[in-house]
């Protein structure tokens, strides 16, 4: 596994990928915050947001395939959370679709805004990784003030997590080797959490090389880059366009409560 696996996206060069990554990055925490603000029974308000994420998808050149993968990989995590949203919020309410008009409980309303607001802000969240680079995006962080210690953590998870998924993969290589005729449940445990203990003993030794030899090449806690950042027109154009839409979907309408 390498970074091409999460990059090769990012390596493009549409529309959306040279816009400058902290208009990126701030038109996608803004969508975000102004998606999770709607109201919890305002399930149809949710609609005209998809056009952020979907059409900035679509200059970025991003398969939408890509994109519903990583929906379904995290999608069991809220399925599971809005679920229930029917069952304990039992109240009638009456809904409008068109000329018809029928009563349904508020729990499903919740339960379709829950989902529609992950779909929408995944979404907005891998078009934002998959048209930015990550030392760009990081860059972008720091030069928004977010604590230099979380844009660290970030940067050596990106960079060292492969290293990890690979030691894993060599440990589970050795154990099926070595469980040919073993079948029992009791060894199967046994062998998982000696390789759990190896993998932190592991993890800890190459943790203490990894930042010996950083120390030693002067690394002083900065992350630095070659990169310079420079607003251009289309840049202010699409932070200004996208900000302005949500703002007037989201105090322009009227979002009625039922």
């Amino acid at each position: 596994m390498h970074h091409d696996y999460i990059d090769h996206l990012a390596m493009g060069d549409s529309l959306a990928h040279r816009l400058d990554p902290r208009a990126k990055l701030a038109v996608a925490v803004v969508f975000t915050a102004f998606v999770v603000s709607v109201p919890k029974y305002a399930a149809a308000a949710l609609v005209p947001y998809a056009i952020v994420p979907f059409a900035w998808l679509a200059f970025g050149g991003v398969p939408f395939g890509f994109v519903a993968r990583h929906l379904l990989v995290v999608s069991p995590f809220i399925l599971f959370v809005a679920v229930f949203n029917p069952l304990y919020d039992t109240r009638p309410v009456l809904v409008h679709v068109g000329p018809w008009a029928f009563w349904v409980r508020a729990g499903v309303l919740s339960c379709l805004s829950i989902c529609g607001k992950f779909v929408l802000t995944v979404s907005a969240l891998v078009a934002l990784v998959s048209t930015t680079r990550f030392h760009e995006l990081l860059k972008a962080m720091a030069w928004f003030r977010l604590p230099r210690l979380f844009i660290i953590e970030l940067s050596f998870l990106y960079r060292y997590l492969f290293l990890l998924v690979e030691q894993v993969q060599r440990l589970k290589r050795a154990r099926e080797c070595r469980a040919v005729g073993k079948g029992r449940l009791g060894w199967g445990l046994r062998s998982t959490g000696g390789i759990i203990g190896n993998l932190f003993l592991r993890t800890l030794e190459r943790a203490e090389r990894v930042y010996a030899a950083m120390a030693a090449r002067g690394f002083d806690g900065s992350v630095r880059t070659l990169t310079r950042f420079r607003m251009r027109a289309a840049d202010y154009a699409f932070l200004a366009g996208a900000l302005l839409f949500v703002v007037a979907l989201r105090f322009g309408a009227h979002l009625p409560l039922p």
